[in-house]
Parts: C-alpha cells; structure tokens; sequence
C-alpha cells in the first residue's frame, strides 16, 4: 500500500508542478510531460492497489488519494518557500510512515 502513496503523492506532484503558480520550481514543467507522468504513475498506482483490492475498490482507493492528495498539495502551497522541495519529499515520508504503522486500514 506505501507503493500506492508514493506513487500517488509523485503523480499529483507532478500535475501540481506543470501548474504557473506552482513553487516547486522557477518555472513550470512541460504540460505534456506532466501530464503524461500523472497518467502513468496513477496506472501504475492502480495496478498497485488492485494486489490488496478488487479492481473497482482499487479505483475509487486512487481516485480518493488523488483528492486528498491535491487537497493537501494547496494547503501546503501557501506554507512552500521557493526552493523548498524537501517539504514534498518529507510529505511522502510521513504518509509512507503513516500507512506502515497503521496498516492498510490508516488511508
């Protein structure tokens, strides 16, 4: 299940990053490229969940952490200072953690 998060978390990174009022980089990435990532990582996130999960609950799971994930992405724009990537890496450790500790039943 710390597959699907990172995963996850990497993907939603990725769209948030092709945005022009991201703060992960000077300037955005390219749409096509973002964009394309975020379809992979998601497929491969899904794959990923459906080895605990039947596949329509796999889907709904990703779909609920692409949400959530974004959701935490905006909260966390307005606290990111240029350059400060770490804080979207420690994210993933902390919610890598979170899931280890509590299982599967944490999300």
């Amino acid at each position: 299940m710390e597959l699907t998060f990172f995963l996850t978390w990497v993907a939603c990174l990725l769209s948030y990053s092709a945005s022009i009022n991201q703060k992960l980089f000077n300037k955005p990435l390219n749409k096509r490229f973002a964009w394309s990532g975020f379809i992979i990582l998601l497929g491969a996130a899904f794959i990923a969940a459906s080895q605990w999960h039947i596949s329509v609950i796999a889907l709904f799971y990703v779909l609920a952490l692409v949400m959530t994930f974004w959701l935490v992405i905006i909260f966390m724009h307005g606290h990111i200072k240029n350059k400060n990537f770490p804080t979207a890496i420690t994210a993933v450790m902390f919610l890598s953690v979170l899931v280890s500790a509590g299982g599967q039943y944490a999300a």
